[in-house]
């Protein structure tokens, strides 16, 4: 593969990794599996569609790594029944393949083929490692799948795998995101040094699941562990005490008061959640980057 091809590419600079691959089509030099491999990550970097079809077209035989790069690729651009015909006609797919497959599933919310790969994937007797249980949480996201999720936390159990941090981490958001807080902290509370996303995974789920205090009790721990909360969650917090302002007030002003003392309340994200917590017919005035924005807020 050309090497100023992958440095173009690499780079995000996706139209000159474009021109250089049509421009090498044109020669005698053939494009190999790496070049193709390169392209079809390219295409799903820069969402052409067209383009990893017409890259797909031009694969000469489908190798390990050819393959891993159009399943990703069309996993990553939603296209969920390609990805799946790229991996079943792959005679013998390696680990990374199913890996590949069953996180498209996952992420596409398809919790129930990931699944039925994964039976698949155990009757050929190839053991899981944490990507592949990561793969298959990430699709959990609702109450009434919690069970799914209580299976692959036991199998995580049964194949040691909870003491992978990462598999850790998915597990807290898995929980967090179906409303099981005793379970996510659970999980949280066993993780030696929890990091940020794991954090506010737990913090916005007992802000989403309406128990503020605990919100607000392990959003001052994050603090004091050292960690700067992003713009994120900050607005996620902003956003759910906004909903029971009328109840409960107190740690939406407090975490306003967190966002002036470290005068980060020009970030357009956080200044938009100030319009739910603000008091009645006030108006806020930010100024953003070089321009302004004037923000009405709702009467309450």
């Amino acid at each position: 593969m050309p090497q100023p091809l992958q440095t173009h590419a690499q780079a995000r600079r996706f139209e000159d990794a474009f021109s250089l691959f049509a421009a090498m089509r044109r020669t005698e030099i053939k494009p190999d599996n790496f070049t193709y491999a390169c392209i079809a990550r390219a295409c799903a970097d820069s969402f052409d569609l067209d383009g990893l079809k017409l890259v797909h077209c031009g694969v000469m035989g489908l190798d390990s790594i050819c393959s891993s790069a159009l399943v990703s690729a069309y996993s990553r651009l939603s296209l969920v029944d390609e990805a799946s015909r790229v991996f079943n006609g792959i005679r013998q797919p390696d680990l990374v393949l199913w890996n590949l497959m069953i996180s498209g599933y996952g992420n596409g919310g398809f919790w129930d083929k990931g699944l039925q790969l994964f039976s698949e994937m155990e009757s050929m007797e190839m053991g899981p490692d944490g990507y592949i249980i990561v793969g298959l949480l990430s699709g959990l996201a609702d109450l009434s799948l919690i069970s799914i999720g209580e299976g692959i936390h036991g199998l995580c159990l049964k194949w040691n795998l909870d003491s992978n941090a990462h598999v850790s981490s998915v597990l807290v958001s898995m929980y967090s995101r179906c409303m099981s807080m005793n379970s996510a902290h659970r999980v949280f509370s066993g993780l030696f040094e929890p990091d940020l996303v794991t954090w506010s995974a737990l913090i916005t789920g007992f802000s989403q699941s309406g128990d503020y205090d605990k919100a607000l009790f392990f959003f001052k721990n994050l603090n004091m562990e050292g960690k700067k909360p992003d713009s994120v969650l900050i607005a996620s917090m902003f956003a759910a005490t906004a909903a029971a302002q009328m109840a409960h007030v107190g740690p939406g002003c407090e975490i306003h008061a967190y966002v002036l003392r470290h005068g980060i309340e020009s970030d357009v994200m956080i200044s938009s959640a100030l319009i739910g917590i603000e008091s009645d017919k006030a108006l806020t005035f930010c100024k953003i980057s070089d321009w302004f924005c004037l923000f009405y807020l709702l009467i309450l």
